[in-house]
């Protein structure tokens, strides 16, 4: 082959290996790569006049700095790097912007109607505080506050430029929580709070010591109350010492939780709680993550009373459980009995997950294609949790117990057996069928 036809190749081949992977850099922000290369704008730094090291409250002028830098474009967003050191964020002045056009004082940064953002940084973002109150009742507050905003990345940076975000490289987010235990008065008081809004992404975060959630996901406030928040993502994360769940979501189409560490969770690990008849659950893969040291168990799944549309198409998947404080299940789903009517759970498969916990594996009531199959479980240690929930259920533990409304349900390949401290005296099985449980 000639010189000439070696060259023209060569130049065919360079050619289509730009064409194939220029789409892939243009969203890098999306395909997880890092945000930089995935922008042609210039990245917005925080002004050297704002101090980074929490000797202030700085959140006014950092609030001025960001609202003070316009919108990116689709494929092409506007980077706003918020770099090392240490932000005190919780103003006693109140917000001037939000649903209500007020959100009160004590909360953090806002980022209410933007597009295709990157926020990023190795920075601490501190609370300052309580969250305020208001007759006595919490205003909700949350560090970081995404609203009604479309293609938003809050993420770590990859400092030393080696591929990755390490530990020390991530986002920290500290709250005020101590060590407490839920506690109803402050369970508002989120890391991050994501409401309405298209693909929002919350990646390479530590998120440390809030009163409510890690990360509280629910519908949009302004563009009509049917209006979930779709495609969020919280992945490759670290939630900790939460006083509520690490991760809820109360309205949302489109959920990912994937690859986290959550840790020491004063009640569910991860909250699916549907609160609103108009505002439906969908969508959620709740994958590849490890959870210890829960209060609760690792996740709950509720549909409200007398709704056309409920909670639909959840996996649980390949997740690692332990330490379990109590005496709930690795999964619940619709633990309470309902009043009425209750909207319709439907097409939830939990599989290929390993927990330790000190009750049954799962307890499902009122729900449709249900399939658990994968499953590695192991029941009791050092507590003596009574068979739950009451009288007229099973005399042993189960990995799965069907209450009444449960149909449809695939089973296979899992095992589920007594703690090895517990020994042959705990009886187990796979399945335990329950057709009229009585209260008590």
């Amino acid at each position: 082959m000639g010189r000439r036809n070696l060259a023209w190749l060569a130049g065919l081949a360079l050619a289509i290996l730009v064409v194939a992977t220029w789409p892939v850099v243009r969203a890098g922000i999306w395909a997880g790569g890092e945000p930089a290369s995935a922008t042609t704008r210039a990245v917005a730094q925080v002004p050297g006049g704002i101090p980074r090291d929490c000797s202030v409250d700085v959140t006014a002028r950092l609030q001025r700095w960001i609202d003070a830098q316009p919108d990116g474009d689709a494929g092409d967003p506007q980077v706003l790097d918020l770099g090392a050191g240490c932000f005190r964020l919780g103003s006693a002045q109140a917000g001037t912007r939000g649903a209500r056009g007020d959100l009160g004082p004590r909360n953090g940064l806002l980022l209410i109607g933007r597009m295709h953002l990157v926020l990023r940084g190795s920075a601490r973002l501190v609370a300052v505080g309580e969250a305020a109150a208001d007759g006595g009742s919490p205003i909700p507050r949350a560090l970081v506050w995404i609203e009604d905003s479309d293609d938003v990345l809050v993420t770590g940076a990859d400092v030393d430029r080696d591929g990755r975000v390490g530990p020390v490289e991530r986002l920290r987010i500290e709250g005020t929580h101590r060590g407490g235990r839920y506690d109803p008065v402050r369970e508002h008081d989120h890391g991050i709070r994501i409401l309405g809004g298209h693909r929002i992404r919350v990646r390479n975060v530590a998120i440390e010591r809030s009163w409510g959630d890690g990360v509280y996901v629910g519908p949009s406030p302004t563009r009509g109350r049917a209006e979930p928040a779709r495609e969020v993502e919280v992945s490759d994360s670290v939630i900790r010492d939460s006083g509520r769940h690490a991760i809820s979501c109360v309205g949302c189409d489109g959920l990912r939780v994937r690859d986290n560490r959550l840790t020491d969770v004063g009640y569910w690990v991860i909250d699916l709680e549907q609160q609103l008849a108009l505002v439906p659950i969908r969508d959620v893969a709740i994958t590849g993550n490890e959870a210890q040291g829960a209060r609760y168990g690792f996740t709950a799944i509720s549909a409200v009373g007398s709704a056309a549309a409920g909670i639909a198409d959840v996996v649980v998947r390949a997740n690692t459980f332990t330490n379990s404080q109590t005496c709930l299940e690795f999964v619940s789903i619709n633990g309470a009995e309902a009043v009425g009517a209750r909207a319709p759970t439907e097409r939830i498969t939990i599989s290929d997950n390993v927990f330790h916990v000190n009750q049954h594996g799962i307890l499902a009531r009122d729900v449709t294609e249900l399939t658990v199959t994968g499953n590695r479980g192991v029941t009791r240690s050092a507590r003596s949790c009574p068979l739950a929930p009451g009288p007229g259920l099973p005399d042993r533990y189960a990995l799965l117990v069907a209450l009444p409304g449960t149909a449809g349900l695939t089973l296979g390949d899992n095992s589920f057996a007594a703690a090895e401290d517990d020994g042959p005296r705990i009886p187990t099985a796979e399945l335990v069928r329950v057709t009229a449980p009585r209260n008590g």
